[in-house]
């Protein structure tokens, strides 16, 4: 395992996610543009993931967990300092709109006040950066650790059955 390489990847994939997260900001949910945004997502993931995998020479599997773990945290870090920022600093108003374009939808689908209130406390840990910033890194180490999961066992039974052929890339 190579830090400066984990460290590397971390990066690249903390600063894509920042930027897709800025991205994403400025798309409206329900478009076709929030369905591309969420295959872009996604796809930072699974590029990373793909590419990390290509670069090193894969004797364990383990290993290659490991590290794809370490510039997963990397990555996601960076994500949720990186929304952090934008929410304090660049965008103040980032969550107050955010919040109340999600009133709006929960209006427009027939809450009643009630209901709507109940969603308020239940997304109160929305209310501050820090808190939201936290939630925000679970939610990505999830899916990151997700697509790790699902990618590295494609590795291993796409190697394991011969039907791929072996990576033979030497470290650098």
């Amino acid at each position: 395992m190579k830090i400066s390489r984990n460290v590397k990847y971390g990066i690249l994939l903390g600063i894509s996610l920042v930027a897709w997260g800025l991205i994403n900001h400025l798309v409206r949910v329900n478009s076709i543009m929030a369905l591309l945004s969420s295959i872009l997502f996604f796809g930072i993931y699974g590029v990373v993931i793909i590419s990390y995998l290509k670069s090193e020479k894969i004797e364990k599997l383990t290993d290659s967990f490991v590290s794809l773990l370490v510039v997963g945290l990397i990555g996601i870090g960076i994500l949720s300092a990186g929304y952090f920022v934008n929410a304090t600093i660049i965008s103040p108003t980032y969550q107050a709109e955010e919040l109340q374009s999600t009133q709006k939808k929960w209006g427009e689908l027939g809450y009643t006040e009630a209901q709507v209130q109940e969603q308020v406390e239940l997304t109160d840990v929305f209310q501050n950066p820090m808190s939201w910033m936290v939630e925000l890194f679970k939610f990505n180490f999830m899916v990151f650790l997700t697509m790790l999961t699902l990618l590295s066992g494609l590795w291993f039974i796409l190697n394991e059955f011969g039907v791929a052929p072996k990576i033979s890339r030497q470290r650098e």
